[in-house]
C-alpha cells in the first residue's frame, strides 16, 4: 500500500515541475516576445525616417530652385548627347545619389534593400555585401515583421512593406529593413540556460524542503500509530490526546476515542456477559448434579419428583442455549428471512393468548388495542420472536394487580408494550437490551434468562427495524417502529 508521504510526493513534486516548467517557457516567451518588439519598434522608427528622406536633400542648399541653370559647355555636351547614353548617364547618377541619399545615416547594424517602382533595379545597403534579404511572400501597404538569415548564417529581424520614399515616384518601391538579432539570441540563450539551471535547482530544493516539511508534518500520526499498537484489551481505558494533534487529525483522534469508549464498554458488558452466563449455567447445573449423586448413591431413595427436577432444569439449560444460539444468528445476520404481508394485530392477539394463563396467575390484565388496518412486509417468525419477547418481559416483571397495555398501530409505533416498572431507574434503560442483564433483586426470583429483550433487539435490527424505551411515570414503554419514523 502506497503511504501517505509517497502519494503526496508522486502528487505535489510533478505539479511543482509541470509549474516550474509552465512558468519557465511564460517567462521565455514573454521576454522574447518584448525584445522583438523593441526591434520591431526600432525598425518601424527607422522607416519612418527614411520615408521622408528627399534626393534634393543633396543639392546645394544656397542655390535658388528658380534660377535657369547656367549655359555653359557642360550643359551643352549634355543636350549634344545621344539619348541613350544621355538615359544610361542619369540612371546611374541617379541611382548612386538616391542610395547615398537614403543610406547615409543608416547605423552599420541596419540592412536596407529597396526594389525601386518605375525607375527599375534595385537598392542595398553595402554591409549586405552581394548578398539578399529574404524577400516576404507578398508586399502590401501594412508592413510585414519576420526573422530571416543572411546567406552568411547572422540572423535579422526584418520589416517589409511598400510605400512611398520619394515624392516623384509613381509606384511606391517595396523596402525591406532589417536588423541583426544576434544579440538578442545571445541573451534569449543565456535566459534560458539560466531557466533550466535555476528550475532544476529549485526543484531540487523544493523536493527536499518537501520531504522534511512531510517528515515533521507525518510525525503525529507516526506518534499516534505507535501508541495505538500499544494499545490492548487492558489498556482500553486510556485515551489519546486531543490537545497534542493537530487540529487536521483532531477528528481521528476524536473518533478514535470515541472507538475506545465503545470498546471499553463492549469489553466491560462481555465481562459481564460471562459472569452473568456462568451464574446462569452454575446454578441448575450443580442442581442436577446434586440430585444425579443422591440417586446415585441412594437410588432407593430416588422418586419421580428428582427425575422432574432434573428434566425442569435441563429444560431451563436449553432454553437458555437455544436463546444464545438464536441471539447468536440474529447478531451475524445469518438467519434466513421470508418477507411476506403480516398484520400485526393478529400476530400480537396469538402472542396475548400464549402469556394469558401466566397473565392471570399473576393477576395481571392484559389491555390490548389493536389496529387490524396495520400492515407491513416483513418476516413473521422474527416479528412474533419480538411481540412474544415483549409481552413475555412485561408480565414477568409487572407486579399483581397491575396492567400491561400493548398497542398495535398506536402513537406512530407498529408494537407498543407497557407495564409497570417501580426498581427501573433512568440509568438502567442503557441496560435493558444487554445479554442476561436483569435487576439484581429479580434474579433469583425469575426463570427467565434475561435475554429476551436482546433476542428482540437482534430481531428488530434484521428486519431493519427500531425498538425504542422510555420510563414515563414509572411505566416501562418499549416501541417497535420502522427506521423512518
Amino acid at each position: 500500500m502506497i503511504s501517505i508521504r509517497a502519494r503526496l510526493l508522486s502528487t505535489l513534486l510533478p505539479a511543482f515541475v509541470c509549474i516550474s516548467i509552465a512558468a519557465g517557457f511564460s517567462i521565455y516567451f514573454s521576454t522574447k516576445a518584448e525584445y522583438l518588439a523593441r526591434l520591431d519598434t526600432e525598425l518601424a522608427n527607422i522607416a519612418i525616417d527614411l520615408r521622408f528622406i528627399k534626393p534634393e536633400a543633396n543639392r546645394d542648399p544656397n542655390r535658388d530652385p528658380n534660377r535657369e541653370a547656367p549655359r555653359n559647355q557642360s550643359n551643352f555636351r549634355i543636350r549634344n548627347m545621344p539619348q541613350e547614353r544621355l538615359n544610361s548617364s542619369r540612371l546611374v547618377g541617379g541611382m548612386a545619389q538616391l542610395k547615398d541619399t537614403l543610406f547615409t545615416n543608416l547605423s552599420e547594424n541596419v540592412y536596407c534593400e529597396v526594389w525601386l517602382g518605375n525607375r527599375g533595379g534595385n537598392l542595398k545597403t553595402d554591409n549586405l555585401a552581394g548578398g539578399e534579404i529574404t524577400r516576404p511572400d507578398a508586399f502590401g501597404n501594412t508592413a510585414v515583421f519576420y526573422n530571416t538569415t543572411l546567406e552568411n548564417g547572422s540572423p535579422l529581424r526584418a520589416w517589409a512593406a511598400r510605400f512611398p520614399i520619394m515624392m516623384r515616384e509613381k509606384q511606391a518601391p517595396e523596402v525591406i529593413l532589417a536588423v541583426d538579432r544576434r544579440e538578442i539570441d545571445a541573451a534569449l540563450v543565456r535566459l534560458a540556460r539560466n531557466l533550466i539551471g535555476g528550475g532544476l535547482a529549485a526543484c531540487l530544493l523544493f523536493s527536499g524542503l518537501l520531504i522534511f516539511t512531510l517528515r515533521i508534518s507525518l510525525r503525529p500520526l507516526k506518534i499516534l500509530g505507535e501508541q495505538a499498537a500499544m494499545m490492548d484489551a487492558e489498556s482500553l481505558h486510556e485515551r489519546f490526546s486531543e490537545q497534542s494533534a493537530p487540529a487536521d487529525i483532531r477528528p481521528i483522534v476524536v473518533r478514535l476515542n470515541s472507538l475506545m469508549a465503545k470498546l471499553e464498554e463492549s469489553f466491560a458488558r462481555e465481562r459481564r456477559f460471562s459472569g452473568d452466563l456462568a451464574h446462569e449455567l452454575r446454578t441448575p447445573l450443580a442442581a442436577i448434579r446434586t440430585t444425579a449423586e443422591v440417586a446415585l448413591k441412594w437410588p432407593d431413595q430416588a422418586s419421580p419428583d428428582d427425575f422432574d427436577e432434573i428434566h425442569k432444569l435441563s429444560s431451563s439449560l436449553q432454553q437458555t442455549l437455544d436463546s444464545l444460539l438464536l441471539l447468536s444468528r440474529m447478531e451475524s445476520s445469518t438467519a434466513e428471512q421470508h418477507i411476506v404481508t403480516v398484520h400485526p394485530a393478529k400476530l400480537a392477539e396469538e402472542c396475548i393468548a400464549l402469556h394469558a394463563g401466566k397473565a392471570e396467575e399473576s393477576r395481571i390484565q392484559l389491555h390490548a388495542e389493536l389496529n387490524p388496518s396495520v400492515s407491513l412486509d416483513t418476516d413473521p417468525r422474527l416479528l412474533r420472536i419480538i411481540m412474544t419477547n415483549l409481552i413475555s418481559n412485561a408480565v414477568e416483571y409487572t407486579a399483581q394487580n397491575n396492567t400491561v397495555k400493548i398497542l398495535v398501530g398506536a402513537e406512530d409505533a407498529l408494537f407498543l408494550c407497557e407495564n409497570e416498572a417501580p426498581d427501573l431507574q433512568e440509568e438502567d434503560i442503557n441496560h435493558l437490551f444487554e445479554r442476561m442483564w436483569r435487576k439484581d433483586t429479580a434474579r433469583t426470583e425469575s426463570n427467565h434468562a434475561g435475554m429476551g429483550l436482546s433476542i428482540a433487539k437482534a430481531c428488530a435490527n434484521a428486519l431493519n427495524l427500531e425498538l425504542t424505551v422510555e420510563l414515563v411515570n414509572g411505566r416501562l414503554r418499549i416501541a417497535l417502529k420502522t427506521q423512518n419514523t
